[in-house]
């Protein structure tokens, strides 16, 4: 006799749904985040739409230590988009992951398609701009130490028509591990910040761009934030006072393009943070400091050394080689 099949039709349906969940997720995308080590550059909590967790304000806290782990410098890096029509945080609302973010060699990569709802607020179609982003980790093994990590943006016009538009890049640093000591100087170009209470720990934030940006902003937390999350369309950052601090800082800076059909735009950023005196700098010091000890103890040196030689040869009775009589 054949046995009896032990569950009903809907119990198997269940099971069999729970199995095909199962492997849904054994085969799904990578996680949202991602953690990478390079060397003395470590990164964790980066999505594909940057040190963004999961969209929301609360918790998204990113990760970003130049020390090996120990010193964390980041909480949040991220960007927005403006037309004359409309303005929008690029997050998972307003755009489609093309590619999740995923590590290629030293770089983490993205990719990012304006979704409909992106399209309906920009006043463009959907699909209309595509972002590629490139989170590139450089360790750098000289004695110099100058790690960085590089934000590479593209933006590509995937229409027949030309379209306007402002990027704005957004940072809030925790330098040093921690916040409210900052003070900073602000150009088009540099953002130039240290920690008040550790002045030899200090990060940069630069633009490399043919003419840098074309506006700036920095304020206390959560300020340009607020700025940027109440645009209704592309308005320029304020350009406010070049000098910042002490305290929470924040900053964002502006990039007004205009794509050609088809037309490609890349927009580059570099961070740096020093968190302790520089391996360089202290071998330098030491060696000032070294001649500064010989100079005092030598004078000039070997050439010193020999005019003191003639000067006692020619004045025996002033250098004490001869009694006065």
């Amino acid at each position: 006799m054949r046995p009896k099949n032990r569950f009903s039709p809907l119990a198997r349906a269940a099971l069999s749904a729970c199995f095909a969940f199962a492997l849904a997720l054994a085969f799904a995308a990578p996680a949202s985040a991602l953690d990478m080590v390079v060397g003395d550059v470590t990164v964790q909590n980066l999505n594909s739409f940057g040190f963004d967790v999961q969209g929301t304000e609360a918790g998204e806290n990113g990760v970003l230590t130049f020390d090996g782990g120990a010193t964390d410098e980041l909480f949040q890096m991220f960007g927005y988009l403006g037309t004359a029509s409309g303005h929008v945080r690029i997050d998972s609302t307003n755009f489609n992951v093309s590619s999740a973010i995923a590590q290629v060699g030293n770089s983490a990569l993205s990719q990012l398609t304006l979704s409909a709802a992106g399209a309906t607020a920009l006043g463009l179609s959907v699909g209309a701009i595509t972002i590629d982003y490139a989170f590139n980790l450089i360790d750098d093994a000289t004695v110099a130490d100058s790690d960085r990590l590089g934000w590479d943006i593209a933006m590509t016009n995937n229409t027949g028509a030309a379209i306007a538009l402002s990027l704005y890049t957004y940072v809030d640093l925790d330098l040093d591990g921690s916040f409210n000591n900052d003070i900073a100087t602000t150009d088009l170009s540099r953002m130039f910040v240290t920690d008040n209470a550790n002045p030899l720990s200090y990060f940069v934030w630069d633009v490399v761009a043919q003419a840098g940006a074309d506006h700036f902003q920095v304020g206390t937390y959560p300020s340009v934030r607020t700025a940027l999350n109440n645009m209704t369309s592309a308005q320029n950052l304020s350009d406010g006072a070049a000098s910042f601090g002490p305290g929470d800082f924040s900053g964002a800076y502006q990039f007004d393009r205009v794509l050609a059909p088809g037309a490609t735009d890349i927009v580059q950023l570099n961070t740096a943070v020093i968190p302790e005196p520089n391996t360089a700098l202290l071998t330098g010091l030491g060696l000032v400091g070294l001649a500064f000890y010989g100079r005092r103890r030598g004078g000039e040196g070997i050439v010193g050394r020999e005019k003191r030689a003639r000067q006692r040869a020619a004045h025996p009775q002033q250098a004490g080689l001869v009694s006065a009589s």
